[in-house]
């Protein structure tokens, strides 16, 4: 089976204005990894099912690198708008380039998260049930993982029929 990439899977519903504003909440007020909502979300699309302990497996594999370089450069990013040291136009030159830096890191771990699912093992007892982007609303402590999981499918499904088959 040809499977679609991560990164490509990624950016395609990324790109979809529904899904960015919904990811951005739950960045900032749930303090999630976007890239891991993207992986799961990637995972159940793709039906790749695997044990929910490998949630802590690809949170160890990112973590440390999102929680300092990314966000490092994502507040340096936002900052730039308050120094008040640069022109308008320095200030956007700079900010972009910020942020090519931050979207490159962002691949970079999500190319991590690929590699890491083809190296663990998929669920073979029909008994285990396998791990689902719920599952890391539930980690975050949201009050309704399995309701936010289904508004986060419900806003992709509606975002992608709206977009041209290619």
């Amino acid at each position: 089976m040809n499977r679609e990439k991560l990164v490509d899977f990624a950016c395609r519903i990324y790109a979809c204005p529904s899904i960015e504003r919904y990811c951005r909440y739950l960045q900032d007020e749930a303090f999630a990894n976007v890239n891991l909502v993207l992986w799961l979300a990637w995972l159940q699309d793709q039906a790749i099912y695997l044990e929910k302990e490998a949630l802590f497996q690809a949170e160890d594999l990112i973590g440390e690198i999102s929680g300092e370089v990314v966000a490092l450069l994502r507040h340096v990013r936002q900052r730039m708008k308050h120094v008040g040291h640069f022109t308008r136009v320095q200030e956007q030159l700079i900010g972009k380039h910020i942020l090519q830096a931050e979207l490159c890191v962002e691949k970079i771990l999500l190319e991590r998260l690929q590699d890491l699912t083809g190296r663990l093992s998929r669920i073979q007892d029909p008994a285990c049930e396998p791990l689902f982007l719920r599952d890391y609303f539930a980690h975050l402590q949201l009050p309704t993982p399995v309701a936010e999981e289904i508004k986060f499918f419900d806003l992709l499904d509606q975002e992608l029929q709206l977009l041209p088959t290619v």
